[in-house]
Parts: C-alpha cells; structure tokens; sequence
C-alpha cells in the first residue's frame, strides 16, 4: 500500500502513462479539465441569460456582435448540455471547447460590462 500522497498517486495512475510519462486522457488530467469545463459552462450560461434579459429588456442594443455571440453561446449551451466526461477522446478536444466557450463568456461579459468570472 502507498505511504506517500505521492505513492499514493502514483498507485492511482498505475501504468496509465503515454510513450513520454505524460497521464494518459482518461485518469488524472481530464478530472480537472472537465470540471473546468463545467465551471466555464455554467458561467457561460449565466452570462447568455444575463445578456438575452438585457436585449430583451431594451437595456443592451442587440447589434449584430451581440446577436452572434448570444446564437454561439445558444449552440454551445444546447450542444453541452448533456455532454459526459466520456464523450471526449482526448483532453485536447475538451481543452479546445474550454478555450472557444471562455472566449465566447469574455465577448458576453464585455456586452454586458461585468467580469468573465
């Protein structure tokens, strides 16, 4: 049994590494990339309510910018919703998502004038 965190990691990960030592997709990197992902989704769906109430409320103009941003967030919040931890292949692919929905919540949040956070 393993003494150490370490150790103990280690036993957790096994020979679960790649050709070069890195963690294979699937053990230990990808918890943390896919609870990114959900923190990233649930902002991102926040700041699509609070930018559509504000459109629809007259208090934000809805240019062309706007609309677009609100429809991308629209397809990636519909597209995620029932996305599992298992649907992604690699950790690539889920950090490319994460990368186009932080972009998509940093254009919403400069719509609406508050933090992407």
């Amino acid at each position: 049994m393993a003494d150490s965190d370490a150790e103990r990691d280690d036993a957790v990960v096994g020979d679960h590494h790649g050709a070069h030592g890195e963690v294979v997709w699937g053990y230990r990197r990808d918890d943390e990339t896919f609870a990114q992902l959900q923190d990233i989704y649930s902002n991102l769906v926040k700041l699509h309510t609070t930018v559509a109430d504000a459109v629809n409320d007259g208090t934000i103009e809805a240019d062309a910018e706007t609309v677009d941003l609100l429809n991308q967030a629209a397809d990636v919040i519909k597209e995620i919703g029932d996305i599992e931890q298992t649907d992604f292949t690699d950790e690539d692919e889920a950090l490319q998502l994460v990368d186009s929905m932080s972009k998509i919540a940093d254009g919403l949040a400069a719509v609406a004038g508050v933090d992407a956070e």
